[in-house]
């Protein structure tokens, strides 16, 4: 019986470990975003991501959007709207990459 329990506990902890915070999610602080990520305050909700960045920086769930002026920020992929946390869309940016963005309107912003 004590080796089933500590089977579980394990089961248990990999699923936690396993249900990590990601580039987009909301936060308050960078504590409740992934390692090496801030939490960028200014969007509602507060949004994970890494900046600066570069090509090749952002985890696989994120693509590197360079915003001119030296501001560049992870932004989560999508496909579509469903893909986005509620009050974000998928926007295609200039550079037609389809991220997570704030969207009062939920409005297609080209």
């Amino acid at each position: 019986m004590h080796r089933g329990v500590i089977l579980w506990f394990a089961f248990f902890l990999m699923l936690i470990i396993g249900c990590g915070k990601e580039i987009g999610d909301s936060c308050s602080s960078a504590t409740n975003c992934p390692s090496g990520a801030v939490c960028d305050t200014n969007p509602p909700g507060g949004y994970c991501t890494i900046t600066p960045c570069y090509p090749g920086d952002c985890p696989a769930e994120a693509k590197c959007i360079d915003y001119g002026m030296d501001n560049s920020f992870c932004m989560k992929r999508c496909n579509d709207s469903y893909d986005c946390r509620k009050g974000y869309s998928c926007i295609t940016t200039v550079s037609k990459e389809k991220v997570c963005m704030y969207a009062p309107d939920n409005s297609e912003i080209k």
